[in-house]
């Protein structure tokens, strides 16, 4: 039988909460963006690019890579 650590669980559990909230601000920043509201649009994606940094993460974690290694494509460019 193959059960999880206590460690193997949460890192899937919080893994599935940041997939939630990134799909959630991704939807609201469209909203936002579609309805004029820039501060909010701003404050959606700025909370995405939090999730999406810690998704990140779990996937060096995943990877085996040391805790302070950068995610992938940390340093993309974001045009304004």
């Amino acid at each position: 039988m193959n059960e999880r650590t206590y460690e193997q669980q949460f890192i899937k559990d919080f893994a599935d909460w940041l997939q939630t909230q990134a799909d959630i601000n991704a939807k609201a920043q469209k909203y936002a963006a579609e309805a004029g509201e820039h501060d909010a649009e701003v404050r959606y994606e700025s909370r995405l690019e939090a999730y999406e940094f810690l998704q990140g993460k779990i996937q060096n974690y995943r990877a085996g890579k040391p805790f302070d290694a950068l995610p992938d494509d940390f340093l993309k460019m974001q045009n304004y």
